[in-house]
C-alpha cells in the first residue's frame, strides 16, 4: 500500500503531446493535401537496382538496406531527424507538425527514409514521452499503370 506522501506519476493526456506525421509521397502524383512543415527532397538518393525494387517497396528490410547504404540516403535521414526533433520542441503540445518525403513514385526511396527517420525518432526516449509520431505512405499501393493513365488524361485535356 502506498503512504498518502508518495504520489502516482501523472498520466499523459493527448493534450500533452505534440502529434508528428511522417508522409512519404510521388512526386509524379503531386504534393501531399495537407499542410507541412517541411519537404524532404528523396530524388537526390541513387534508385535501389531493378532486382531490389521488382514487388517490393521501402517497406521491405531488403530494399530499405539498399537504400540507405548510399550515403545521400543516410545524411538525409539524418537531417531530418535532427530538424524534426528540433521543430517538435518548439511547438505547444496538442498541436502537429507534418514532414513530407518525396521521390518520383513514392513506394522506394521516400518510404525508406520515413521508416527509418520513425525508427529512430521513436528509440528516443524523450521524444516519445512528448511526441506521437504517425507515417503515411500515401503513393505505396498505388500501381505504375493507373499513374500512366492519370497523367494520359490529364494530357489529353490540355
Amino acid at each position: 500500500m502506498l503512504s498518502p506522501t508518495v504520489s502516482q506519476p501523472a498520466t499523459t493526456t493527448s493534450e500533452d503531446m505534440v502529434y508528428v506525421e511522417l508522409i512519404s509521397y510521388g512526386r509524379r502524383n503531386g504534393r501531399p493535401a495537407a499542410e507541412v512543415n517541411k519537404v524532404f527532397n528523396c530524388t537526390r538518393i541513387p534508385n535501389p537496382s531493378v532486382a531490389s525494387r521488382r514487388g517490393r517497396t521501402g517497406l521491405d528490410k531488403r530494399l530499405r538496406t539498399e537504400v540507405m547504404q548510399d550515403p545521400v540516403a543516410k545524411g538525409l535521414a539524418d537531417c531530418a531527424v535532427a530538424t524534426i526533433l528540433a521543430q517538435a520542441a518548439e511547438v505547444v503540445p496538442g498541436n502537429t507538425i507534418r514532414f513530407a518525403f518525396g521521390c518520383e513514385m513514392g513506394k522506394h526511396r521516400s518510404v525508406s527514409i520515413v521508416v527509418v527517420v520513425a525508427e529512430t525518432l521513436n528509440a528516443d526516449p524523450q521524444f516519445r514521452s512528448r511526441c506521437m509520431l504517425d507515417t503515411v505512405h500515401r503513393d505505396i499501393e498505388r500501381s505504375e499503370k493507373s499513374q500512366g493513365q492519370r497523367l494520359t488524361a490529364a494530357l489529353e485535356r490540355i
